[in-house]
């Protein structure tokens, strides 16, 4: 007896594994591009460190830890100062210093000031033209004429039918409050 393979079958498989490799391929992305747009964010963070020393150090490692401290101990350098203002809250702002001093290779850090405030945001958008795009299901009935021993019959379509539909949208003004987080911190070198 001679058995049949069942194409749809095997094209069904490959298509259930595709589309496992490319979930796993997309949650993979989404975890490191966080971690990404991190580093990144804090590589922006950079431009805000200005030197007071020629000394220069080799970066530290990102598993050291650098410590914050309350004063200036007795003995140690000022490397640079880092003063820094930030909508991204005081967990990021404590981060860039943190990156900032491991990448000259400070020992510590002196916190001078960190404070919060807020102030308002007017937004205004004037009065424009949008151009979208809209989809309507159209319905179209027919009738298919019969044959010997067959009875007519009336068949109905569903068709979607796209276009672009020019919207005139008004002006609008709105207010926000936008909140940041500054850091004044000295990177020190302890002897």
């Amino acid at each position: 007896m001679k058995t049949q393979s069942n194409h749809c079958g095997n094209r069904a498989g490959a298509f259930a594994s595709l589309a496992r490799l490319g979930a796993l391929a997309l949650v993979l992305l989404g975890v490191g591009g966080c971690a990404s747009f991190e580093k990144a964010a804090l590589r922006r963070t950079e431009l805000y460190y200005k030197a007071t020393s020629l000394e220069r150090l080799p970066p530290k490692p990102e598993t050291e830890s650098i410590p914050f401290l309350d004063k200036v101990p007795k003995g140690s350098r000022v490397l640079g100062v880092f003063q820094f203002s930030t909508e991204r809250g005081n967990d990021f702002a404590m981060r860039s210093i943190e990156h900032n001093a491991r990448r000259v290779g400070a020992d510590a850090v002196w916190v001078r000031g960190l404070g919060e405030g807020q102030f308002p945001q007017t937004h205004h958008v004037p009065a424009h033209w949008e151009t979208r795009t809209f989809t309507r299901f159209e319905t179209r009935r027919y009738t298919v004429p019969g044959g010997p021993g067959r009875p007519a019959r009336t068949m109905v379509d569903t068709l979607p039918l796209t276009g672009y539909r020019h919207e005139f949208v008004p002006e609008q003004h709105w207010t926000s409050t936008v909140r940041y987080s500054t850091v004044d911190a000295l990177l020190l070198k302890l002897r």
